[in-house]
């Protein structure tokens, strides 16, 4: 039986290579439905984005701490994008973490996205997999320390329950 780490590992593994595949079929749409109908991958660098770089801090976190630190994953987030910050991230991250870089809560500002509503995105649900794969044999931790991922960028509740319902699924 492999350990929580390891198996959270292969899941990090799975989440880069669909990340990288799903990003080849960014293009234009006509291209992309022909290489589509054609079962062809279109031509690609084979990069992963903002998804794979915000599932890294969450594997180091449960590496280091056992579990879900957020102001660690906070400043891994950060860190991670002042050193690229065009690797994908959307308008929301851009101003959740130029707002971080001036000094505010990140609290507040991923409570206060969307008027008040929070991001209800799957940037949370896209980091799960390596929780419910870290800790699948507690059901219960897996919700709870799901939703503390998920809870660092995206605060409302349809992206939490997102977040706990992939991880548990995983």
């Amino acid at each position: 039986m492999q350990s929580g780490l390891a198996a959270a590992h292969k899941a990090l593994t799975g989440i880069s290579i669909g990340d990288a595949f799903g990003e080849s079929f960014f293009g234009a749409t006509s291209r992309m439905k022909a290489a589509i109908a054609e079962r062809q991958l279109p031509e690609t660098s084979w990069q992963f984005t903002d998804d794979t770089i915000m599932a890294i801090p969450i594997y180091e976190s449960l590496q280091r701490f056992d579990g879900v630190d957020q102001e660690y994953i906070v400043q891994r987030f950060l860190e991670n994008y002042q050193h690229d910050p065009e690797r994908g991230y959307g308008p929301s991250m851009h101003h959740f973490f130029r707002a971080v870089e001036e000094g505010a809560n990140w609290k507040d500002i991923a409570a206060g996205k969307f008027e008040g509503m929070g991001s209800m995105g799957n940037g949370g649900a896209m980091r799960s997999a390596l929780i419910g794969a870290c800790f699948s044999n507690d059901m219960d931790r897996v919700a709870s320390e799901a939703e503390l991922a998920c809870m660092v960028t995206h605060t409302n509740v349809e992206a939490v329950c997102g977040s706990i319902a992939v991880a548990k699924a995983c």
